[in-house]
């Protein structure tokens, strides 16, 4: 495989599929340019898979996927790209400004609206609507996963941009 100037963590393969791949593999995959890490689901996994992606040599990270809504306006198929990603502790990490905003100028040309906000990491599955309703309240959060802050975390280490697309 090829260095890649970005490096994307994805947790499951049909995140992967996602970006183009046809036949994902766990671990490491390419398409078109980027390297893509598929981890498995949680933040421990996210967080080695970036660790693995900054060892290679990218150079930013991008953490990418599918989320939780915990916004009801919000409908399948909307594209969060939020401007922090917190723990449920409070813990913050903030994605790379300018890489979003190029993001979102290339989506408002593709005639994509991108979400703002908050998303929310935790470790477990956010099972029915009164912990939902709970997780957007506290953290006032317009997603959830289990990934994305762990990602941020490693990107932050080792001062590399960080940016997250979860659907």
């Amino acid at each position: 495989m090829t260095q890649a100037a970005v490096g994307v963590v994805v947790a499951l393969l049909s995140e992967a599929k996602a970006l183009g791949l046809r036949a994902p593999v766990p671990g490491f995959n390419e398409v078109a340019g980027l390297r893509v890490y598929v981890s498995g689901i949680g933040a421990v996994a996210a967080r080695l898979a970036a660790e693995k992606l900054a060892d290679e040599g990218c150079r930013a990270l991008l953490s990418f996927g599918t989320a939780g809504a915990l916004d009801s306006s919000l409908a399948p198929g909307d594209v969060v790209c939020p401007s922090t990603v917190v723990y449920v502790d409070g813990h913050a990490v903030e994605p790379d400004t300018a890489w979003r905003a190029r993001l979102a100028a290339r989506c408002a040309d593709a005639e994509i609206t991108l979400v703002d906000g908050r998303l929310l990491t935790t470790r477990l599955t956010l099972l029915n609507a009164g912990i939902k309703y709970l997780a957007r309240t506290q953290s006032q959060a317009v997603a959830v996963d289990q990934e994305r802050s762990a990602v941020g975390d490693v990107a932050s280490a080792r001062t590399l941009p960080f940016l997250v697309a979860r659907a």
